[in-house]
This record gives structure tokens, sequence and C-alpha cells, in this order.
């Protein structure tokens, strides 16, 4: 059986408190808007593996965060984050195992 590839999927003016942090894997044409994470681990608080068109704004997380958004995998690209306050991270982005630098864009 062919494996599911997640795809259009918008969140929106959330609030979400848990142990780990949100994870996209497989997965297109997600939207997070206005979406508060506030997680025990923060490292990372976002972490994507293979997926694209991913957008992020407005994110509100855990102050004291060790990495905000892990890129990973080679098929990871156009992924976006903006109008977010980097401020409570020690680390915005990390692209790793096969995801580019260019495949996150930190505005």
């Amino acid at each position: 059986m062919p494996e599911m590839h997640v795809k259009n999927i918008k969140i929106e003016n959330s609030v979400f408190q848990s142990d780990i942090g949100v994870d996209i894997q497989e997965a297109s044409n997600i939207t997070l808007n206005n979406v508060k994470v506030f997680t025990k681990k923060t490292d990372p608080v976002i972490d994507i593996i293979n997926s694209d068109n991913i957008s992020v704004k407005g994110l509100d997380y855990t102050k004291g965060t060790d990495l905000l958004i892990r890129v990973a995998g080679d098929r990871t690209k156009s992924v976006l984050v903006q109008q977010t306050n980097y401020s409570n991270t020690k680390v915005k982005a990390k692209a790793e195992l096969g995801a580019g630098e260019s495949s996150v864009q930190i505005k």
C-alpha cells in the first residue's frame, strides 16, 4: 500500500501545550498562522522532514528555546517563517540530513 503524503493543512489562531513540539513529515502546503506552541522539549520546537511549501507566520513559543526550527531531508524545500519574535530562541533554524540552508527562509 502506498504511503500517504499529507497535504493542504491550515491551522490558525491556536494554542498547543505539550512535551514535544510540532512534527511535520512527508507533507506539502502546511500553514501555521498565529499559532502558539509551548513545549517542554525545545530542540526543536518545529521539526520539518522531507516536506515542502511550509508557511509559519506569527509563531509564539516557549521562552529560552534551544532550536526553533529544524529542517531535514533532501526533499525539504520552501519553508518560510515570518513575523515571529526570534529573541526567545538560541538558534532560529538548522538544516541537516540532506536539507540545504536555502530550504528555510527566516524573515
